[in-house]
């Protein structure tokens, strides 16, 4: 319960041009006050006592002329923003009309006092006195009035005049002409500076005198309104007592009981609800009908509603019976699964939206603190984690999650073991990038040459590298993540409470407390440094100049030639054969576009042909260096895409792998014997086995130059003649070039058994 006894004499008026008058102040402070335990959802109770009105309004006047012009103005009730409302609009101060604070003091401690009378439990009681005391007060009686403070267990605070032991005749900023230096407050004046404030007044300087007695009887504090004014400039969100989350940690048969306590979780505003705008205080409901997507929108019951997911292009029903009944529930529990080393879990497979504490439970026995002890020092020792399998309750499902040992200390300095609790992600949590990275590596560049111009020069990195250092905050206790404020929550309750106190007025600018927490600390900018980041600036936009990109227009009317390349038995002779696999490298290795150099960095690593892209695999290999298992991988791959092929649907493939073969093998020395080598082993069982592969690539003169063995005319590694090359060929093939392989006797070619015709 909060008594607030504000003083609004003359002396609450009078201040310098320029400058918020100590009033201003004062109900900026209340109205801070009040607002934060409005979004707290505080159950506080508060009274208002008013020193220096025209009426005499207290229980306690008598004619006899005690607590006079002194007005109860609010009895003690919950905090709402009628009493916001009221301190915006109703306070007004006295012409020449003053009273005296300790007489406002005793009106608001005795209504206090006769409030919480006969309630159960121990009530706080507090009495707020605003002033900056430039005004009459009697101290005659100020030990009775202590002796009663402490009786009455009541709280003192002062805001308007800041009292400490060694208080001397020194400026705070609220004297009764003073200048107060506040955040974002009402006063005009930038230059609001400590030398600018003129010293107290003779009689602030008794009356704080008198008042420190008191203050340090009941443990009160003071304030200077420059100093409560930022104090009190953000708002708090609802303060919620913390409740362990209570299980045992499990191991087998060994079972620890364990406290959990949220540590970080995200802060949100709370949720608005739907109003009628005519009237807020209406009752407003919502009423739901579900109707069939036909004509007559046909209304079903919601009895009939169930939830259906799409499986291919059928929607299975998946009721409320089965979704229970797919559950398995399970009791709360926090199991080990394994140990591991902390650099094991990196930090982005960090889930969650919050990290918990773990301790031993309070209740349980010395041993469990032992053993809980024991290994947090032996993870410590080894750096490991502890990897464990949580359930919340029964209603939840099972998460995974990483138990971090801390060791943290008392204010007395001992020693102990908390658990920091991060939830782990499952795999069909990760989602898998991969980017290109700058080539760094001059192995990349050696595989792609088209990356050089994309590898930073040392200058480059120096420079970086520099203007990083220039930036660097340090270890700077000022940017503790702890103490800063969320200038979206701090402006979004600035704009909740300037529109319940002024509904028909714009919607206010961020104040200058929000602005300040958004720009790094002052003391982190000085001149020197920015002149240093500034240099730093230049010479990275120097080293590392950014000039516009010249882009083409985009290409219209592309055929499908353009789209997806030649045909892939087009182009097969020896004399344009080269030119298929060829001009395939010369894009890989001298491409400039952009699409062309991403394509090359994100592209894996290739090891191997594989059969998906054997073309861009074996070209991959030759770039990369690998000649020996570039060429027995395409010997392998072609045998294997013709005797695995279904009817003839890999033919075409495995021709133009033949073909790149060949074309690669008439170019790179040492390889054009072993590709004839090759051709001698493969084409009996090939004749035996595939004859019609044989049939379509030696029913013309392009299939024939690209299955026949290399000439002493093509490569100085074979010691083949043209007609020795044409005669092998023959022979080998079983004569299939005559082109009576595959022919019935009317000349029609036989079709092949085709199971799905038959059907």
């Amino acid at each position: 319960s909060i008594a607030i006894i504000l003083d609004i004499g003359p002396h609450m008026r009078r201040g310098p041009p320029g400058y918020a008058r100590p009033i201003e102040l004062a109900l900026d402070c209340l109205k801070m006050l009040l607002q934060r335990k409005l979004f707290q959802q505080s159950k506080d109770e508060v009274a208002v006592v008013l020193a220096g009105t025209e009426i005499s309004d207290n229980p306690l006047a008598d004619d006899d002329g005690n607590f006079a012009n002194i007005s109860l103005a609010r009895e003690l009730s919950t905090i709402d923003w009628d009493i916001v409302q009221f301190f915006n609009d109703n306070i007004r101060t006295s012409d020449s009309i003053s009273a005296d604070i300790i007489d406002g003091l005793i009106v608001g401690v005795d209504h206090l006092v006769k409030k919480t009378q006969g309630r159960r439990g121990k009530t706080n009681k507090r009495a707020v006195i605003v002033s900056n005391l430039a005004g009459e007060m009697n101290t005659d009686e100020l030990e009775r009035i202590v002796r009663n403070l402490k009786k009455a267990d009541v709280q003192v605070l002062l805001i308007g005049a800041s009292i400490s032991e060694n208080d001397d005749n020194d400026d705070n900023g609220d004297g009764e002409d003073g200048a107060p230096d506040h955040l974002g407050g009402a006063g005009a004046g930038s230059g609001n500076s400590d030398s600018e404030r003129k010293p107290k007044t003779q009689r602030q300087l008794d009356n704080e005198a008198a008042l420190r007695p008191l203050l340090e009887a009941v443990d009160g504090y003071s304030y200077s309104f420059n100093d409560a004014i930022p104090a009190l400039s953000y708002f708090q969100l609802r303060s919620v007592q913390q409740r362990p989350w209570k299980a045992n940690l499990e191991l087998g048969e060994l079972s620890l009981p364990v406290c959990g306590y949220t540590k970080v979780k995200p802060a949100k505003p709370p949720s608005m609800t739907t109003v009628y705008a005519g009237d807020a205080s209406a009752q407003v409901s919502t009423a739901r009908a579900t109707t069939l997507n036909d004509e007559q929108e046909t209304e079903i019951d919601e009895d009939d509603v169930v939830r259906g997911y799409r499986y291919g292009s059928t929607l299975v029903p998946f009721s409320e019976a089965d979704r229970e009944a797919m559950k398995q529930p399970e009791d709360k529990s926090l199991t080990i699964v394994c140990f591991t080393h902390r650099q094991n879990i990196l930090r982005h497979h960090m889930l969650g939206d919050g990290v918990s504490l773990f301790v031993g439970d309070p209740s349980a026995p010395p041993e469990v603190h032992r053993a809980l002890s024991a290994l947090g020092e032996a993870l410590l020792l080894r750096g490991g984690v502890v990897i464990v399998r949580r359930v919340y309750s029964r209603a939840s499902s099972p998460r995974l999650g990483v138990l971090l040992p801390k060791r943290k200390s008392t204010a007395s300095g001992a020693e102990f073991i908390v658990f920091e609790y991060i939830e782990l992600a499952f795999r069909e949590d990760i989602r898998t990038y991969t980017f290109p990275p700058l080539p760094l590596d001059d192995d990349i560049v050696r595989e792609v040459p088209s990356l050089a111009k994309l590898q930073p020069t040392q200058s480059q990195l120096e420079a970086a590298a520099a203007f990083v250092d220039a930036m660097d905050a340090g270890d700077d206790a000022r940017l503790q993540m702890s103490e800063k404020l969320n200038p979206y929550v701090q402006h979004w309750y600035s704009c909740v409470t300037d529109r319940a106190l002024h509904p028909d007025n714009p919607l206010p600018q961020p104040s200058a407390a929000v602005m300040a927490s958004l720009e790094a600390p002052a003391e982190l900018r000085p001149e020197a440094r920015q002149a240093e980041v500034h240099d730093r600036l230049e010479q990275l936009r120097q080293a590392c100049p950014i000039v516009p990109r010249q882009t083409s227009k985009r290409q219209e009317g592309k055929t499908g030639a353009d789209v997806f390349g030649d045909d892939p038995l087009a182009g097969a002779g020896a004399d344009n054969g080269a030119d298929g696999p060829a001009k395939k490298r010369a894009k890989l290795e001298t491409g400039e576009t952009a699409d062309d150099i991403a394509a090359a960095l994100l592209r894996p690593r290739v090891t191997e042909v594989g059969a998906v892209t054997p073309l861009e695999d074996f070209d991959a290999l030759i770039a990369q260096g690998q000649t020996d298992a570039a060429f027995s991988g395409m010997q392998r791959r072609v045998v294997q895409l013709v005797s695995d092929s279904f009817g003839d649907a890999y033919f075409p493939k495995a021709g133009a792998c033949l073909r790149a073969l060949r074309a690669t093998a008439r170019t790179t020395p040492g390889r054009g014997a072993a590709f004839n080598a090759f051709l001698r082993d493969w084409l009996p069982s090939l004749r035996r086995d595939r004859p019609a592969f044989l049939t379509q690539h030696l029913a013309t003169e392009q299939g024939r130059r690209a299955m026949g063995f290399l000439s002493k005319d093509e490569t100085a590694d074979s010691d083949l003649t043209a007609e020795q090359c044409a005669e092998l060929l023959a022979s080998s093939s079983g004569g299939a070039d005559s082109g009576a392989a595959g022919k019935g006797e009317d000349g029609a070619e036989e079709e092949e058994d085709d199971m799905f015709g038959d059907l």
